[in-house]
């Protein structure tokens, strides 16, 4: 698939400098994660948890998420970016793959978890297939992703993101309605799934403090505001059954009826 190539290439080229470029050591990102990314993940995960994280890039998140589960087990498209994640997270299963075959067996997960990387992915309903297959009835899916709603990704785009050229026709779809929509077009149920937080990872302690903090503190406490917000925070649940048919690999995923 010529798309995921150029995504594979892509991030083999910037895995020895994403972190810096992208902030991973930020005080903005470390603000994301104390004040949004874990309190939703903990609304979800629980401790006796296996985990399967896709798209784990250098393992920033991979390193969260193994705190607060029993086990995690992760999948990335770059090998460079792979190899980045392990020096981060020794002792984890990180394993280079494809979110179209993921290589598990069936029901094996608790929680599926795409933080920043499920706009990335080229065919998302084979993805939502492949996720449903693997995990656990009543199983999770949690997605924290970008929310190009928010304005300053289009200044960011404009300005000093041109490498993003080949993915910006996916990334501009990616909104909390039209994530929600895809979901339970493909039998989903969405616990979850609103934007919110105005604080750039790349930011320092500074501008942090002075600037992007109260400004988050101020727009993410309205409803309407928080449309407009950095990151899309969405949990979804698998659906009930999944029925494979004998002649086929193919599942198809039902909900019980309405009361059940």
């Amino acid at each position: 698939m010529r798309a995921e190539q150029i995504t594979r290439q892509y991030y083999d080229a910037e895995a020895f400098r994403y972190d810096r470029t992208h902030g991973a050591g930020q005080y903005g990102a470390q603000y994301g994660i104390r004040t949004y990314y874990r309190p939703f993940w903990r609304k979800y995960i629980r401790k006796s948890d296996g985990i399967l994280e896709i798209g784990c890039g250098t393992g920033v998140f991979t390193s969260e998420l193994r705190k607060l589960c029993r086990s995690i087990t992760a999948v990335e498209l770059s090998p460079k970016m792979a190899a980045e994640a392990r020096r981060r997270n020794v002792g984890v299963d990180i394993r280079i793959g494809s979110a179209h075959r993921l290589p598990f067996p069936a029901q094996r997960f608790d929680a599926v978890a795409c933080i920043n990387s499920f706009s990335y992915i080229v065919d998302q309903q084979q993805a939502l297939r492949e996720i449903a297959r693997v995990l656990k009835p009543n199983g999770v899916l949690l997605i924290i992703d970008m929310n190009f709603r928010c304005p300053a990704y289009w200044i960011m785009y404009l300005t000093r993101h041109r490498r993003l050229k080949h993915f910006f026709h996916r990334l501009i779809q990616s909104n909390p309605e039209q994530l929600q929509a895809l979901l339970q077009g493909n039998g989903f149920r969405v616990l979850h799934c609103a934007g919110g937080n105005f604080v750039p990872h790349g930011v320092g302690t500074l501008r942090a403090r002075s600037f992007f903090i109260p400004l988050d503190r101020a727009l993410g406490s309205h409803s309407f505001t928080q449309k407009f917000g950095m990151r899309i925070f969405c949990a979804s649940q698998r659906p009930h059954t999944a029925q494979k048919s004998a002649q086929s690999n193919v599942y198809s995923f039902k909900y019980p009826p309405k009361g059940q």
